[in-house]
């Protein structure tokens, strides 16, 4: 079999603030333990790339997920079910970025997301 030697596509894009579209919205699991995230893929205005955000899977009115489902108007009430996918997938957001020189990549700095404006 032989195979052709690609570039390595960098997943960087200028430190600032940014807009996207969220485009999915998925469960992942984190560590040994095994601890459940919200993993959300935005596609960057500005770039022609994807990039990825992860919140705890804990939702409430104190915690990161919880504080972004209710800037998107969900009303969080105890023991109430919500899909997060089904609220946030195609919904625009301003958010800021930041780069790991080391590894090579730009990450979303969850606490920075918001919802856009269009402002």
């Amino acid at each position: 079999m032989e195979l052709t030697v690609e570039e390595a596509k960098k997943t960087m894009i200028p430190d600032g603030v940014h807009k996207g579209v969220i485009t999915k919205v998925e469960s992942v699991e984190r560590g040994e333990k095994k601890y459940p995230y919200t993993e959300i893929t935005v596609k960057a205005d500005d770039a022609e790339m994807d990039l990825r955000v992860s919140f705890p899977s804990t939702v409430s009115t104190s915690t990161s997920l919880g504080k972004l489902l209710e800037m998107f108007g969900v009303k969080l009430e105890v023991g109430s079910k919500i899909n997060p996918e089904t609220i946030l997938k195609g919904k625009r957001i301003a958010f800021q970025t930041t780069t790991d020189e080391k590894k090579g990549y730009s990450r979303i700095m969850k606490e920075t997301v918001k919802v856009d404006l269009g402002i």
